[in-house]
């Protein structure tokens, strides 16, 4: 059919909705894509933070550790001078 014939002009709102509809497929398609790549980088920020969640649980587990260990000697030297006072009152008496 050319342009002027009868069925022409349904042809050519056919053609043009079936480019409005290829428009907004395109556009969403876009959207898509930005909101795919912003998710991944969420995903990769998420493994990161993780990753120096992991590391700051670990660094303040062997702090803990190390001033139980340091509380414990404390305690171990307090009760040694303890004993030692003790002993030397004893004796005094």
């Amino acid at each position: 059919m050319s342009l002027g014939q009868p069925g022409s002009a349904s042809t050519d709102q056919k053609r043009s909705q079936l480019n409005v509809d290829r428009a907004a497929l395109e556009r969403e398609k876009s959207i898509n894509r930005d909101v795919l790549a912003r998710i991944e980088d969420a995903l990769a920020c998420q493994e990161t933070n993780m990753g120096l969640l992991n590391q700051s649980e670990e660094e303040l587990r062997r702090d803990r550790y190390a001033h139980e260990a340091r509380a414990k000697h404390e305690l171990a030297e307090l009760d040694r001078q303890m004993a030692h006072l003790n002993v030397r009152s004893a004796t005094e008496s």
